[in-house]
């Protein structure tokens, strides 16, 4: 037996240094080869569960909406909000300790309709609060604490500690439609508590340099239903772009990584406007094209999302309003 364990041993084959090159080899060709379907995959993947995303929260909108009057979440801050709503029986509410009853944020607002319970603020649903990210998403992870200016996320308005922070959502609601008007000026949609105006084309454009402004009436103040073609009109979308480059882009909607859509000033009223104007607005370089490899889901006004090329913008409309093309 000891003998014929021997022979086995002086028998057995052994790698030579050149089978092993000619075996990593093949193994580093057939990695090559795999990692970009895997990763082609893996996107796919994650373009699924975003379009998942966005459908669950258009649906929360359209809830909210039917249980408030008509009316979906407001996006503009304390101020405008209280001028369109003084008793308070539109929006949804909370007493900040002192007595005094703020507007809850767009996406708190929605938590009890994405089946959160006893949770105030959509930073701290857990699990559920993924819903407002996109898995492509790859600013939520920057570093840095959520709120923080250096931290992941993008910019809010709509009654939040810091307005110009940073917040763990990857989606820009359509502000034409869920902004809050100045009743002094009901042709001027309001966000932040100072004077940051949009104005929206077909229904509030406002040509420059003109005295009076060219009033064709004041913005939808978050009424749903009121939208002229919701099979065609944005809700909400992938949107914000960082880092944001400074300068000029701090400024109101001026900004890269504000999670917002609207027509502002864009001289038109579709997505493709907003991707081609020269007009130096956030609105006009917040369209995360890269996310999807130049795509961006949409969630519509009634109900469904559709991956949008960006060479296919011309079909959807931003502006909620009875226009032409």
């Amino acid at each position: 037996m000891l003998q014929s364990i021997r022979m086995f041993k002086r028998t057995s084959p052994a790698f030579t240094l050149v089978e092993l090159l000619v075996v990593i080899g093949i193994i580093s060709v057939l990695i090559g080869v795999l990692l970009p379907a895997l990763s082609k995959a893996r996107e796919s993947s994650n373009m699924v569960k975003c379009a998942s995303n966005a459908r669950q929260v258009g649906l929360a909108i359209r809830n909210f909406a039917e249980e408030h009057r008509g009316y979906m979440p407001a996006v503009s801050d304390q101020r405008w909000v209280i001028a369109n709503d003084s008793n308070r029986q539109i929006w949804v509410y909370r007493n900040d300790g002192s007595g005094v009853h703020k507007v809850l944020d767009w996406a708190s607002s929605l938590l009890p309709y994405l089946g959160v319970r006893g949770v105030e603020y959509f930073g701290y649903a857990g699990d559920k609060s993924k819903v407002f990210i996109c898995p492509s998403d790859r600013w939520q992870d920057a570093g840095g604490k959520d709120g923080d200016l250096n931290g992941p996320g993008y910019c809010l308005f709509n009654n939040m500690t810091q307005p110009f922070g940073k917040y763990p959502i990857s989606y820009g609601i359509n502000i034409d439609i869920a902004g809050q008007s100045d009743p002094t000026r009901p042709y001027m949609g309001k966000l932040w508590q100072d004077d940051t105006p949009f104005y929206v084309f077909g229904s509030t454009f406002q040509l420059p340099g003109t005295t009076p402004p060219n009033i064709v009436g004041g913005p939808l103040n978050g009424r749903f239903y009121k939208v002229h073609k919701p099979a065609e009109t944005l809700l909400l979308a992938d949107c914000g772009v960082r880092p944001n480059p400074g300068g000029e882009s701090q400024v109101g909607l001026m900004r890269t990584d504000l999670l917002m859509y609207s027509s502002h000033f864009t001289g038109g009223g579709t997505l493709k406007n907003l991707d081609t104007s020269k007009v130096p607005v956030s609105t006009t370089k917040n369209i995360p094209w890269e996310r999807h490899r130049r795509r961006i889901n949409v969630a519509f006004c009634d109900g469904h999302v559709d991956a949008i090329i960006r060479g296919d913008t011309e079909r959807v409309r931003v502006s909620p309003y009875r226009w032409e093309r």
